[in-house]
């Protein structure tokens, strides 16, 4: 395997894991922000 094969691989597996870890920002930011809607519904009610 060449170098610069290597880089190639090394930065795929890279992209996989930023992709992986934004899916994961994104999950929890959508939990975050509906359990604050529910939280602000509860105090208006």
């Amino acid at each position: 395997m060449s170098v610069y094969q290597y880089l190639q691989k090394k930065k795929q597996e890279l992209q996989k894991q930023i992709h992986y870890t934004e899916e994961l920002r994104n999950y929890w930011m959508i939990k975050v922000a509906m359990y604050k809607s529910l939280g602000t519904m509860k105090v208006m009610e």
